[in-house]
């Protein structure tokens, strides 16, 4: 808290101030980093580890000299970040069948071993696997050990399993390696290819400098003027709790709030009721710990909302970062960080659809990543369950695609499934069909598209948002249109574009096998006969992530296809600059304000970025 940080400042006469984090060398002392002007403090957290390893290295020379039968082949696993205790685990070398299995009997593993590196990878000790076995069916090596099995303790480190013998300290530890007691020649670097090793851990902490949050006063007059600031955000947070809608922001974004809306009010006074507001954030990419860079996104918006009467906001998807070292059980608690880092805003107002990093975890061992993913019953339970206390919304198929009309603007914002697909599941537990590296909507979807929610009534406008843009080229180069990435991202083209000229429009689509990301079935096909001759409505535009960067086109559907950069800190665009913690650069989002009757869209930015302007008509 802040008074035990106020506390440890009064008993060590004050921090240290530090250039950057490597100069933080006395654990003893609190540092202010320079760059920031935060308090920073060496504390312990809590890690929950992975339990998929990947190999990155064979080196059947490495010295094993000191180490009583140890082989010089060995499987040497990354780096170390973390140490952590367990008492027993299991660890599974999958797909390994021509080397492992060629050596015969279970015996010619009892002598293996699991040693410890120093950071030049030299054998730091050793200890003997005492039960092993082959699993016929599935040609794994498994080895199942317990601290009685080994000698000395068991240690696992991250997502890595040593054993703390002949090293002195942890920190000496840097990596790890698996010896086999095998022929010299067994093994070859190319045969690391299918090697995937899990191992089952419990977790355990880690000491390390930490960002307390709280900025340095110091007692000098520039210490005081900034005292001065964070007083006055302090009591716009006290009037924010008083009103009973809580938002309460750090005080380096309040100048950023105040400039946001005074901007948009402008555009409110000028524009009158034709003037339709929403906010707009995309990949968020929160990881099951939290993620820092997007922590203040929803009370941030909240609190311009709030104060420009702006009634929505959406979420066009990858609201995890849902990546090759999460596991399916870490991915329900980053759902719940992602959604409390949205809640100052209002469940019944985030409008989030899916993104290809929203269900996709985990890889296979041989190079093909994103193989595990979540049912699509689970899926909706945290994802779109929480929406549905909005009664608003109007649902269609499996309830991963919606409509919500804002009836005093006469707007339909319609929500797709881009990445929709049918689920099974392999033998090894792995998914089917894998969206993460492909788009598709579905025959089911499609026909909700165009018989129901494209269908409103006279003088409504629709913004259509999903996660993949259905542009040709966007500026940054990619096709996503490309047949190798999309199933019928083209046929969803064809049907906004006819929407857009009131016209018909008839198209199919065959499923067919790609690669290994994109096996479809049947599920796959569509055919669509369209006509939108008594359709009423305009459509202002369409609204997308994906691309990780601020950029719009007017590729022929009618309408702009508008995509924003990312809200965490990976932005593909080569000139943008990093975010910053602890600014109000540490995220970006906007403002998008639609002039309903021109179709003229600006983009107000809020973080990092710059406003944009669009000014195609659509009336």
């Amino acid at each position: 808290t802040k008074a035990q940080v106020d506390a440890l400042l009064l008993e060590l006469g004050g921090a240290n101030v530090a250039q950057s984090v490597a100069d933080m060398t006395d654990t003893a002392k609190l540092y202010v980093l320079a760059s920031t002007g935060h308090v920073w403090l060496y504390a312990t957290v809590t890690i929950a580890p992975p339990n998929e390893m990947i190999v990155t290295d064979y080196n059947k020379y490495l010295n094993s000299s000191g180490v009583a039968g140890a082989k010089d082949g060995v499987f040497i696993a990354q780096e170390i970040p973390v140490d952590l205790t367990v008492d027993a685990c299991t660890i599974t070398f999958k797909n390994f069948a021509a080397s492992m299995g060629a050596q015969g009997t279970e015996g010619r593993y009892n002598n293996s071993r699991i040693c410890a590196l120093d950071a030049n990878k030299n054998l730091l000790g050793a200890s003997y696997i005492s039960r092993a076995n082959v699993d016929a069916s599935t040609s794994h090596w498994q080895c199942i050990v317990s601290g009685d099995d080994m000698v000395g303790n068991l240690v696992a480190f991250g997502n890595q399993m040593v054993t703390l013998n002949k090293a002195s300290s942890l920190s000496e530890i840097k990596y790890i390696h698996i010896a086999p007691q095998l022929s010299e020649n067994a093994i070859s670097s190319a045969d690391t290819a299918n090697l995937g090793i899990t191992i089952s851990t419990h977790g355990g902490t880690s000491s390390q400098w930490t960002d307390t949050g709280i900025v340095y006063g110091g007692g000098n007059e520039a210490a005081i003027a900034a005292l001065n600031t964070r007083v006055t955000a302090a009591e716009n947070n006290i009037a924010e709790l008083a009103s009973g809608e809580a938002a309460v922001i750090p005080d380096y974004w309040q100048t950023e709030v105040d400039d946001t809306v005074s901007k948009i009010k402008a555009l409110q006074n000028a524009n009158g009721h034709d003037l339709l507001c929403f906010g707009w954030c995309s990949d968020m990419h929160v990881e099951s710990g939290g993620s820092a860079y997007v922590q203040n996104i929803g009370a941030v918006a909240a609190r311009v909302m709030k104060a420009c009467d702006i009634p929505l906001f959406l979420m066009t998807g990858d609201m995890l970062t849902g990546d090759t070292g999460t596991t399916l059980a870490q991915i329900p608690d980053a759902y719940t960080k992602a959604w409390e880092y949205l809640s100052p805003i209002g469940t019944e107002r985030v409008l989030a659809v899916k993104g290809n990093h929203d269900a996709w975890t985990g890889n296979n061992g041989s190079g093909v990543y994103y193989v595990n993913g979540l049912p699509p019953e689970q899926l909706h339970g945290l994802l779109f369950r929480p929406q549905e206390k909005d009664l608003r919304r109007v649902f269609g198929g499996d309830g991963s695609y919606f409509y919500v009309d804002n009836i005093p603007q006469k707007t339909r914002f319609i929500c797709l499934n881009s990445q929709w697909a049918a689920y099974e599941e392999n033998q090894d537990g792995t998914a089917k069909y894998s969206t993460q590296k492909g788009t598709g909507f579905g025959q089911a979807q499609l026909d909700w598209l165009t018989d129901y929610a494209l269908d409103v009534e006279a003088g409504y406008s629709v913004i259509v948002a999903l996660h993949v843009p259905p542009s040709k080229t966007l500026p940054d180069g990619r096709n996503y249109l490309d047949n190798n990435h999309s199933r019928d991202m083209t046929i969803l083209r064809g049907i906004l574009t006819a929407y857009c000229g009131k016209t018909t429009y008839t198209a199919s689509y065959t499923h067919s096998d790609k690669d290994t990301y994109l096996q479809e079935g049947t599920w796959a096909d569509v055919t669509l006969n369209c006509d939108f001759g008594n359709y009423n409505g305009s459509l202002l535009g369409v609204f997308s992530g994906h691309a990780h960067y601020d950029q719009y086109v007017n590729d022929g559907i009618g309408a702009p296809v508008v995509c924003i950069t990312s809200a965490i800190n990976t932005p593909y665009d080569a000139q943008a600059s990093t975010r910053v913690l602890g600014t109000k650069d540490e995220t970006a989002f906007d403002f998008v304000c639609v002039n309903r009757r021109t179709g003229a869209i600006n983009l107000i930015r809020c973080g990092y970025g710059t406003d944009r302007t669009i000014t195609v008509s659509n009336s």
